[in-house]
């Protein structure tokens, strides 16, 4: 209850206020915490509406949050199967390369043999 007493204000709470109050923010902590504060998009919930969330409500954020999750880890699997395959291309375009590069110095090694067993012969 509110009094007004030399220009102060003082509350009187019971330990009924204080129970639901806890209760309120015990349901909210217990929320976040399930969910993960990282998981949740920005949405403004009182705590008073997410402690009048029922069983039901709840199972059905847990399971729409499960869901979300495996969505995410199949995403985030074809992402790591798709970067590999990238990367071993990547390095079979540089072998290829690399193959390419020696055989064009090996023949130039060839030919250049040839023409020092020409020079010496003449």
């Amino acid at each position: 209850m509110k009094r007004l007493r030399n220009n102060f204000l003082i509350l009187t709470v019971n330990n009924k206020d204080i129970e639901q109050a806890l209760s309120i923010a015990k349901k909210v902590y217990e929320f976040i915490d399930e969910i993960g504060e990282d998981k949740m998009q920005i949405k403004s919930f009182s705590a008073e509406e997410i402690s009048e969330l029922g069983c039901n409500d709840i199972d059905y954020i847990l399971a729409e949050l499960v869901n979300w999750r495996k969505e995410k880890n199949q995403e985030d699997q074809e992402r790591k199967i798709q970067k590999k395959d990238q990367e071993k291309n990547n390095q079979e375009e540089v072998q290829e390369k690399k193959n390419q590069k020696e055989n064009r110095e090996r023949k130039i090694q060839e030919e250049n043999s040839k023409i020092l067993v020409i020079k010496i012969e003449k």
